[in-house]
């Protein structure tokens, strides 16, 4: 059966070598000893039962620690101390049964000689696997009854912890169960010439890197060696190996959650909407951009399940120097309580839009006169005829009036259309 996170990572390091599991990482523990200690819990939150005894809130990242040659869930009372994170602007807090460095700080009394009341902090995680997740090391157990002895498959996996039913390593048993949930599939960040790189443990990292000609990453297939480019990740390829000790770099389309900020490369982004710039058609004034995956000059793009841009307290203001394209694979809607204002010497609705569109008010003021006045032409005609039957003079006084009336109103028919708005 194949193996997968850090059972096949201990496996990949054992391949070759034989020896017990501490003698493989080439760790001697009477060199160590002083500076390093394992870590038996931490203190996160008020829930911890030494919070209050401790300091309260000013023990948050407060570890306790034993030496590293015991078991966290064997380690007695006595056998425990704390220290604090020695950093207060980056902490990195560690899990248990992780191995951390210890430096002494200030003396607690006022005796400079009294080094055993000394506040110790922790500076690091020991990097014991080389991998972001976790660098766990369980503790040797020496005195083991027969019936705990692994299997051939368990030393294979270079266990030397307790181990599950089902033969993998566990890393956090007894009171840290459930406190770290390990995932198999997690991988450190691919890196490459020149990179600074920051990661968390769960797939998320930020990269200030550069381009790299011929590096199997997605960004170096323009520009030259060495331009500039930070990308922050959140959430890693979701289809990537389980194997989660082998390193990838980021993609751009199947991480959950990503911004690049570029100076000359060229991303194969892959959007949604397939629509091919159709409003640019028709309005020679303006350059039709790029598409996504073929610009190379610097930008910054967000790329997510979805977008939220809310400003609490004031305004979103957009401002291109050529063009703002909004483009959808479905509709693109816009609501407001009050009013939706477009200002612009011209607005065309729809591709090759060329006809004016009507000034409402306007129409309406012209169509009520035209009615009234053809009203009262059609009430004055309706009336009995007098002179047996002849032009009476009331009817040919309302047709001199409606025919002078209408002949303005047909002059004015051009005033009923926008000069700036045109419609399909």
């Amino acid at each position: 059966m194949a193996k997968y996170g850090f059972s096949s990572l201990n496996s990949n390091l054992n391949r070759s070598q034989q020896g017990n599991f501490l003698s493989n990482l080439n760790l001697d523990l009477n060199q160590i000893r002083n500076n390093a200690v394992r870590v038996k819990d931490i203190v996160l939150d008020q829930t911890h039962p030494r919070f209050e005894e401790l300091g309260a809130y000013a023990a948050i990242g407060t570890i306790e620690f034993a030496d590293i040659t015991i078991p966290t869930e064997k380690a007695n009372k006595g056998d425990v101390k704390v220290a604090r994170p020695l950093f207060i602007n980056e902490k990195h807090f560690p899990v248990p049964n992780e191995i951390v460095y210890l430096v002494k700080g200030l003396p607690t009394t006022s005796t400079q000689e009294d080094v055993d009341n000394t506040i110790l902090y922790y500076i690091t995680v020991v990097n014991i696997w080389n991998h972001p997740h976790h660098n766990a090391l369980p503790a040797p157990q020496d005195s083991r009854a027969s019936s705990d002895r692994k299997s051939y498959n368990q030393a294979e996996a270079g266990s030397f912890n307790i181990v599950n039913e089902e033969g993998e390593v566990d890393f956090f048993s007894g009171n840290f169960e459930g406190q770290f949930v390990e995932r198999e599939n997690i991988h450190p960040l691919q890196p490459f010439i020149g990179d600074i790189i920051k990661e968390g443990r769960w797939g998320n990292s930020i990269r200030l890197g550069s381009t790299v000609k011929g590096a199997s990453n997605s960004w170096s297939s323009t520009g030259q060696d060495g331009d500039p480019i930070t990308i922050f990740r959140n959430g890693q390829n979701v289809d990537a190996d389980n194997r989660g000790f082998i390193p990838i770099p980021e993609d751009v389309n199947k991480d959950q959650s990503s911004i690049y900020l570029t100076s000359t490369q060229k991303l194969p982004l892959k959007i949604n909407s397939d629509i091919e710039f159709g409003s640019y058609e028709d309005d020679n004034s303006v350059e039709i951009p790029k598409k996504q995956d073929q610009y190379s000059d610097s930008q910054i793009i967000l790329n997510s399940g979805r977008l939220v841009f809310n400003a609490k307290n004031d305004h979103i203001l957009l401002s291109a120097d050529k063009s703002i394209n909004i483009n959808s694979a479905g509709s693109v809607n816009i609501d407001a309580f009050t009013n939706i204002i477009l200002s612009s010497d011209g607005v065309q609705l729809g591709v090759g839009a060329d006809e004016s569109l009507v000034l409402g008010d306007t129409l309406v003021s012209f169509l009520e006169t035209f009615l009234n006045n053809l009203s009262i032409f059609l009430n004055t005609g309706a009336a009995p005829a007098a002179n047996g039957g002849g032009p009476i003079a009331s009817l040919n006084s309302a047709a001199v009036a409606f025919s002078s009336q209408l002949s303005t109103q047909i002059s004015d028919l051009r005033t009923l259309l926008s000069t700036q708005n045109k419609t399909i």
